[in-house]
């Protein structure tokens, strides 16, 4: 049964960059190709996944610098344009959304998106526990949840309560990969040479990815003469890596080059992947990495062991544990028949997730 109407909105705090935005900019694009009427609802219009929104997707700037300020102006345009559907993904952005479809009154259908598993430090704070108190009564009031893998559903349910018949994981979309486009973005540094093995990691540089235990792996991995290992994208800790890279002696192994607009060109030159966090939902990186091609080495932190399929893909070694993760590398590096990464990643196909997306939504194109 479908939602009457054709008119679907997504709501986001901005389009800064991050997986959530990625994604859902993915999902805005996949739903106006199939001929729904799109609106990317944005806290702010800002950010630059804004360029990838495509024609098709009608951008609505509620002009707030704060989510919890876009309260009134949704509210405003949920009465006025009574979209069929709506999606919003990110806890706080959620509870947002849940309170303006109940103040404007509206029969339009709210799924929220969660997409994370918070830090313990996080949780303790009193931001967390305002967020998860108000997340604890307003969740039930949406129509339904989506988690982006079944880690994340089972930390939602051990942390808030939620009917089972209203949760659901749906994966990430992953776009195939343009060989055109990535001959054409084709990056060109001197660690992408055949005389070296070039390994590959992108993510925030913040304590939940945990590069300092990739780094310190890259000390004492026994190929570490061959390596050379690319950090893909920016963060607070950025000197304080770059600091330990010094101090481990390997500097000159390992280049910091910031936020690339197109990484999976980076990835396709590049040899073997490496994910070194605490915990990471359902990491759009790694998924990228194997629609290339690339073999995958990964902390056992949550949604890898998922789209690993618990190491059938890929490697899995315990978080914070450097001498595993060195061993893990050598043994990738080694290895003279790695799993064929790209048959897994069609699972994740694009189309795939978006029909599951609009399903939930009950939304028929």
């Amino acid at each position: 049964m479908s939602v009457a109407g054709t008119r679907v909105a997504i709501f986001l705090p901005s389009l800064r960059g991050g997986g959530a935005e990625h994604v859902m900019t993915l999902l805005a694009n996949g739903f106006a190709a199939r001929g729904l009427s799109v609106d990317l609802v944005l806290a702010e219009a800002a950010g630059p996944y804004l360029d990838d929104v495509a024609r098709g997707v009608r951008v609505i700037d509620l002009k707030a610098r704060r989510v919890v300020a876009s309260l009134p102006p949704l509210v405003s345009y949920l009465r006025r344009e009574r979209p069929a559907a709506m999606l919003s993904a990110l806890s706080h952005t959620n509870v947002v959304a849940i309170t303006a479809r109940q103040l404007a009154r509206v029969p339009t259908r709210l799924v929220v998106s969660e997409r994370g598993v918070p830090m313990p430090d996080f949780i303790r704070s009193w931001k967390g526990r305002a967020i998860y108190k108000a997340m604890d009564l307003l969740y039930p009031r949406a129509d339904h949840v989506i988690s982006v893998s079944r880690y994340v559903s089972s930390a939602l349910s051990r942390a808030i309560t939620i009917s089972d018949d209203k949760l659901s994981v749906i994966y990430n979309p992953l776009p195939r990969p343009s060989a055109d486009a990535l001959a054409a973005h084709r990056p060109e540094h001197p660690f992408l040479s055949p005389a070296f093995t070039t390994i590959i990691s992108v993510g925030r540089l913040d304590t939940v990815k945990a590069h300092d235990t990739l780094l310190t792996a890259i000390s004492l991995s026994e190929r570490r003469a061959q390596i050379r290992v690319l950090l893909l994208g920016e963060g607070p800790l950025k000197g304080s890596l770059q600091q330990l890279a010094r101090s481990l002696e390997i500097d000159d192994l390992v280049d910091f080059v910031g936020f690339q607009r197109h990484p999976l060109a980076w990835m396709a030159a590049a040899d073997l992947f490496v994910l070194s966090s605490v915990s990471d939902a359902m990491p759009n990186a790694m998924l990228q990495a194997m629609a290339c091609g690339l073999p995958i080495v990964s902390t056992d932190c949550g949604g890898p062991a998922e789209i690993l399929e618990q190491g059938r893909w890929g490697r899995l070694v315990p978080v914070n544990d450097p001498p595993a993760l060195a061993r893990a590398i050598d043994l990738a590096i080694a290895d003279p028949a790695p799993p064929d990464v790209r048959t897994r990643s069609r699972f994740f196909d694009a189309d795939r997730i978006t029909d599951a997306y609009l399903q939930a939504l009950r939304v028929t194109p």
